[in-house]
């Protein structure tokens, strides 16, 4: 059996939810605050330079939200990380 380690990046701050516990979109976010995608280039690097292989958990606000988060996944499998997203 092989080990894995456990690796996370925020690929987002988006999100199309207002939980009420969130800081970032409950009832005290700030007005209009939309969120960003992370810097793709920056993403990228994060995962091409990951040492062995990783669980790698893409995470947000809510992820699937994320413009390139596909992308981001094939990359990590390419590298020999295992992709799951929180």
């Amino acid at each position: 059996m092989r080990s894995f380690e456990v690796g996370a990046i925020g690929v987002t701050s988006r999100c199309n939810l207002r939980c009420i516990m969130c800081p970032g979109h409950g009832p005290d976010a700030p007005e209009g605050h939309k969120g960003q995608d992370a810097n793709p280039e920056y993403v990228k690097k994060f995962i091409r330079e990951l040492p062995g292989e990783q669980v790698l958990t893409f995470a947000g606000g809510e992820p699937l939200l994320a413009r390139d988060l596909y992308d981001y996944m094939a990359l990590a499998v390419e590298c020999g990380h295992k992709p799951t997203i929180l």
